[in-house]
């Protein structure tokens, strides 16, 4: 079958030279913060320092701001790794105290941490309540607890008024709360 709509091939010609390939762009660096001028105009920034490409081409002053030294990218994830060494610490605290403490106390934090959104507060008033109990003149705590406990029947005793502590507090007992209410 003959085709009739197609030419016959030529030797080719000389062919151009090729092509160098295309240049691989760079990717822009990212800038962590932008001088003033780029800011204010909301356009990217060479970051460059002490002087910014864009302002070295206008021939204008270029500022960077300064946030008391918290500008650089490494300075904030510095300060928050601080942050999360220090609320491990404080969760290890809580954890070593529930291991530590006689069983109705560790079920009495288990209790608020379960009824709390945050832990460390847990871990500050049970801090705040172990300042309160304590004693300095016995390294005892039952003795401790029974001088508190004393204390808490006098003030009952002497109160005008009588009212439970429960459940607002479990620090102290209703003849402290009876006593400081009443005073």
């Amino acid at each position: 079958m003959p085709v009739h709509n197609q030419r016959p091939l030529l030797p080719a010609t000389q062919r151009p030279p090729p092509s160098p390939p295309p240049a691989v762009a760079q990717k822009r660096r990212r800038v962590t913060v932008a001088c003033k001028a780029c800011r204010t105009k909301k356009l990217r920034c060479s970051g460059e320092q002490p002087i910014c490409a864009r302002c070295t081409d206008l021939s204008q002053p270029c500022e960077y701001p300064v946030d008391g030294g918290n500008n650089n990218r490494q300075v904030a994830l510095k300060r928050q790794y601080s942050q999360i060494e220090s609320e491990r610490d404080q969760l290890r605290d809580l954890y070593n105290l529930i291991r530590t403490l006689p069983d109705p106390e560790a079920q009495e934090i288990f209790r608020r941490l379960r009824t709390s959104a945050d832990p460390l507060q847990v871990l500050q008033a049970v801090k705040d309540a172990n300042t309160l109990l304590r004693n300095p003149d016995s390294t005892s705590p039952i003795v401790a607890h029974l001088q508190v406990h004393h204390i808490d029947v006098q003030a009952l005793r002497l109160s005008a008024m009588r009212l439970r502590g429960r459940p607002w507090t479990r620090v102290a007992g209703d003849g402290l709360v009876s006593s400081l209410i009443s005073s």
